[in-house]
């Protein structure tokens, strides 16, 4: 790769896919529409769509400006689409599990979010008195 590119995740790619095409059906547009308003081939914008091209900025934040899309929308969009996964891998997980064994999994993951919770406030708490009396030394 060369000096200065990134590399975008598959995963967001699909989430860039599926938001310009969620978006531009929400519109009403078709793709032969949008890719006029962007300035982009309808090819490239179906590829796009459809996940077998990568997009790039200059072309994406016309599609999102063609599209009446300011950052916090995309944004949101963009978190809804990754509760909406986890929601999916959720289902999949729990899919083929007997009762007993969902109820397991449930009281496994809300123990688990218990005890993640308490790790952050002690985090925090710890973070906090780290900035109150500085940090100390552990040393006997």
């Amino acid at each position: 790769m060369s000096q200065g590119a990134f590399f975008i995740p598959f995963d967001a790619l699909i989430i860039i896919s599926n938001n310009i095409k969620y978006l531009r059906e929400r519109k009403g547009y078709t793709q032969e529409q949008l890719a006029e308003a962007a300035d982009l081939s309808v090819s490239h914008l179906s590829k796009v769509e459809s996940g077998q091209r990568r997009i790039g900025m200059k072309a994406y934040l016309a599609v999102l400006k063609a599209l009446d899309v300011g950052k916090e929308g995309f944004v949101a969009l963009t978190a809804a689409e990754k509760s909406e996964n986890c929601f999916i891998k959720f289902q999949e997980i729990m899919n083929g599990c007997s009762e007993d064994e969902q109820e397991f999994l449930i009281e496994s993951l809300q123990s688990i979010k218990k005890n993640m919770e308490k790790l952050l406030k002690k985090v925090d708490h710890t973070e906090s008195l780290e900035d109150k009396y500085g940090k100390q030394d552990k040393r006997i």
